[in-house]
């Protein structure tokens, strides 16, 4: 069976359509959407076979991954390094930010509060 049913048919997806349409209808659509990927495999195997053969060798595919990662442009690992200290900085400036602005409201809070 085709994998195309598997993203169409995840248990978030199927409980949304549950929630906004209804349960026949999601049955009904689950029904019509695994059917509709059997018989385009059927069809795809009628159309390959017999003289399709398979061809899987890990070994190659190990090659083909070395060889995507040499083409693959770094920046180098100072630049990264640079990337990676800009964003933890970033973060704690945001996070410094969000607990001062939570400190101040909640002193003029106990200042509103005690001021008679």
């Amino acid at each position: 069976m085709f994998l195309v049913t598997g993203t169409a048919t995840n248990l978030p997806e199927l409980v949304a359509l549950y929630k906004t349409i209804g349960r026949r209808t999601v049955i009904l659509y689950a029904v019509m959407l695994v059917a509709a990927a059997m018989l385009a495999g059927t069809v795809v195997n009628l159309w390959l076979l017999p003289d399709f053969v398979p061809a899987f060798d890990p070994l190659k595919s190990l090659d083909l991954l070395d060889a995507g990662e040499r083409l693959q442009p770094t920046v180098g690992p100072l630049v990264s390094l640079l990337a990676s200290m800009l964003m933890v900085a970033l973060t704690l400036l945001g996070i410094w930010r969000r607990v001062a602005a939570w400190r101040r409201h909640r002193s003029s809070r106990s200042e509103d509060c005690c001021s008679g």
